[in-house]
């Protein structure tokens, strides 16, 4: 630490406030014993646990200094200054002694740490606080895997444990949820509306018996989704995780889980992250920390998460306070549901992070689709290690056989000319539902036809699309037959629309998708002869398209050379005949050649080029590896709060008015209210698109996010500023 002839007179630590109505005595007792429940629900090794008491104790002893004061607005940092009250008073020699000295070292790192992301920099002119980051990062290129983690999870349950203190949570006992096949048998029920098919039912109860990594593919309407929670049902996990891969299909899959398992069921929306938006200042480095912690830490606490795919990979690939996320995914049982959706980059990351973490976390993780070809079957096997009886797949995708709901035919024309046929048939009192391949598709093609019909005839609905006005959008969607009339989606419709259309019009896509989109019409039938799907030509708006060439074309053949179904299941033959393992390899390897992991993540590295070594929190304040991670582009998303200057009214009024509520707040009840309430307005937007954007920091810990061309409606979503004259 910097030299400093100054003497500090220490405050007593029982008489001293540390948090709004307790003192930092109390506090630390707290921590401890919060921590104590952690480390015993997860079974963190005692060798760790150890170390992290040691923070606990000692985090917070700079507020000792008495320029150091609770009531004060702008307040000194304590990290660093509880460094030097541990060497004043002799403690350093005392935890040398206690730990030896790679554990002492690392005992003063999380310390120096706790109120922000690993780095291996400090943002503080101090030779020996510089000194001690470049020691830990020695110390961590020469630490085994194991090791890493285990700090790392114990450090994240220990801040955990500091965020629940401060936020007087001191009650609070982690948990695992019963999760029996009655509760789900109920739940399973209740959807149905009437008896239930004890038939399927019993079929489904083998889900259970699978091993901890499995693959499960069903036909649409099998109820993979619900009863997939069965896997977890007997086994020995702490959490569960539901990923799905848009947050547009959690709120449903929500209200059902909850209704069979009250105060047992959130929803987790990652928010943009402060370290993202900008480097906080050193004063606000403990509001930020402690407001969002202990806001996170008690969404994040359930025993069963329904989150995103995104929302793991930001995890793992350890973005910002990554630690205070990860180590809830021990001994975890992960459900992914409909990985078809993955693109190649994205699947890459996901089974990397699972073969790495699956023995150290015991993992238990079962993956779904409606189809899974034998190819990306046998590729996803051979990456994540499975042979033998350590993978299960139950494949019940045979009943496709026993289905013949779709008549489809093919068209050469794109969606914006199939729109006054869509048009004719909502006339003729058809529900109908058109799926477009991209967003800026499906709104063109919505603002076209509410210029043939009316407004509240035509409903839009893609991932970009503020949280309320989801929600809105899917009531008016299931409420009722006669309004909405048409329905323009996008994928999103591939897993959150769990309701049944009369006529379908398709962009043409890879065939599971195609298959997917196929389940949403009739979808409660067995057969039709009357045709009800037009797959038309794609429409390319954007020079980002998700979909391969080669992946249209073998779809388009395949449709082209099946014809007339005879039944469902002729589409999937057909595509395993064309899905050629080795192509799929290759695009595979290409993908991971384009992530480019190991030097930019987890390789090992020179001091301060930013590599995370599966410690360090990722470096988005510099502008190669920040670069880096927004070139994932449409392959990961986050969620962000628009500033209010790029919102169209009445909610711009709205959000203004919270964030200004936000901003005077002092009570943490209130403040927490406003939170809840504020994630409403949360838009999910591919993280290229933060790429050079300003941000407004002084929204009372909420980072709002204002683009220069980009405005956002309720009815449309997000619109290039050279759309919003046509809407208007």
């Amino acid at each position: 630490m910097k030299k400093n002839n100054r003497i500090i007179n220490w405050d007593n630590p029982d008489t001293k406030y540390s948090h709004p109505g307790k003192t930092l005595s109390t506090h630390i007792s707290e921590v401890n014993e919060l921590f104590k429940r952690f480390c015993y629900f997860y079974q963190i090794s005692p060798v760790y646990e150890e170390i992290m008491k040691d923070v606990a104790n000692y985090h917070d002893m700079g507020k000792l200094n008495p320029e150091w004061n609770l009531n004060k607005d702008r307040r000194p940092s304590h990290a660093d200054v509880s460094l030097r009250y541990l060497h004043e008073k002799g403690y350093y020699e005392i935890l040398k002694q206690r730990h030896g000295m790679t554990d002492f070292v690392l005992t003063l790192y999380f310390i120096l740490k706790h109120h922000s992301s690993l780095s291996d920099s400090t943002g503080i002119d101090d030779y020996e606080l510089k000194r001690l980051c470049e020691y830990t990062r020695m110390l961590v290129e020469k630490m085994q895997f194991d090791r890493k983690v285990n700090l790392v999870d114990a450090f994240g349950l220990f801040k955990i444990s500091d965020c629940l203190s401060a936020a007087d949570n001191v009650d609070f006992q982690p948990r695992s949820e019963n999760i029996s096949n009655d509760k789900i048998k109920e739940m399973i029920s209740r959807k149905n509306g009437k008896k239930l098919d004890e038939v399927r039912w019993q079929d489904q109860l083998r889900i259970a018996q699978l091993p901890n990594i499995s693959f499960l593919s069903a036909y649409t309407g099998w109820g993979k989704t619900d009863a997939s929670l069965l896997f977890c049902s007997g086994a020995s996990i702490k959490k569960v995780f539901y990923l799905f891969p848009t947050i547009t299909a959690i709120n449903k899959f929500y209200e059902k889980v909850t209704s069979s398992f009250p105060n047992a069921v959130e929803k987790y929306f990652y928010l943009y992250e402060y370290e993202l938006a900008n480097k906080s200042q050193q004063s606000d480095a403990e509001y930020i920390d402690s407001e969002l912690g202990s806001l996170m830490a008690s969404h994040f606490l359930y025993p069963i998460m329904i989150t995103t795919v995104d929302q793991f990979l930001l995890t793992f690939l350890q973005i910002g306070k990554y630690y205070m996320k990860r180590c809830m995914y021990r001994q975890a049982g992960i459900i992914l549901d409909e990985v078809h959706l993955l693109n190649q980059k994205m699947l890459f990351l996901t089974l990397k992070f699972l073969k790495d973490f699956e023995k150290i976390y015991g993992l238990r993780v079962l993956f779904m689709s409606a189809t899974f070809s034998n190819a990306i079957l046998s590729l996803m096997k051979q990456e994540i290690g499975g042979d033998g009886e350590r993978v299960g797949i139950m494949d019940r995708s045979e009943g496709y056989r026993q289905l013949r709901r779709v008549k489809y035919s093919i068209d050469s024309q794109n969606l914006m000319e199939l729109a006054s046929e869509a048009i004719e048939k909502a006339n003729q009192g058809k529900r109908v539902l058109i799926v477009a391949n991209t967003v800026p598709v499906s709104i063109k093609v919505a603002q076209l036809l509410e210029q043939y019909t009316t407004k509240d005839n035509v409903l839009l609905l893609h991932g970009r699309f503020m949280y309320r006005d989801r929600i809105i959008k899917e009531r008016l969607i299931g409420a009722s037959r006669n309004r909405p009339r048409i329905v323009v989606a996008t994928q999103v419709c591939e897993v959150s629309l769990d309701e049944s259309f009369d006529f379908l019009f398709t962009e043409i896509a890879p065939l599971p998708s195609i298959i997917q989109r196929f389940g949403r019409v009739n979808r409660y039938g067995l057969r039709t002869d009357d045709p009800n799907v037009i797959v038309c030509k794609e429409d390319r708006m954007s020079n980002r398209y998700p979909y391969d060439d080669d992946e249209l074309v073998k779809s388009r053949n395949i449709l082209e050379e099946v014809g007339d179904l005879k039944n469902e299941y002729q589409l999937i033959e057909k595509f395993n005949e064309m899905e050629s393992f080795d192509e799929l390899q290759k695009k595979y390897e290409e993908a991971a050649r384009d992530v480019d992991f190991d030097s930019s993540w987890f390789g090992n590295s020179q001091i301060g080029q930013g590599r995370t070594s599966y410690f360090f929190s990722y470096r988005l304040d510099e502008d190669q590896t920040r670069n880096k991670l927004f070139n994932l582009r449409d392959e990961l998303t986050v969620n962000i709060l628009p500033d209010p200057s790029c919102v169209e009214e009445p909610l711009k009024n709205e959000l203004t008015e919270k964030l200004a509520k936000m901003r005077v707040e002092n009570s943490r009840s209130a403040k927490s209210l406003l939170f809840k309430e504020l994630r409403g307005y949360m838009v999910q937007v591919p993280i290229y698109w933060l790429k050079g954007i300003s941000v407004n920091n002084n929204n009372g810990m909420m980072t709002t996010v204002h683009f220069t061309n980009k405005r956002y409606s309720s009815r449309y979503g997000f619109l290039e500023s050279s759309e919003v004259g046509n809407v208007v």
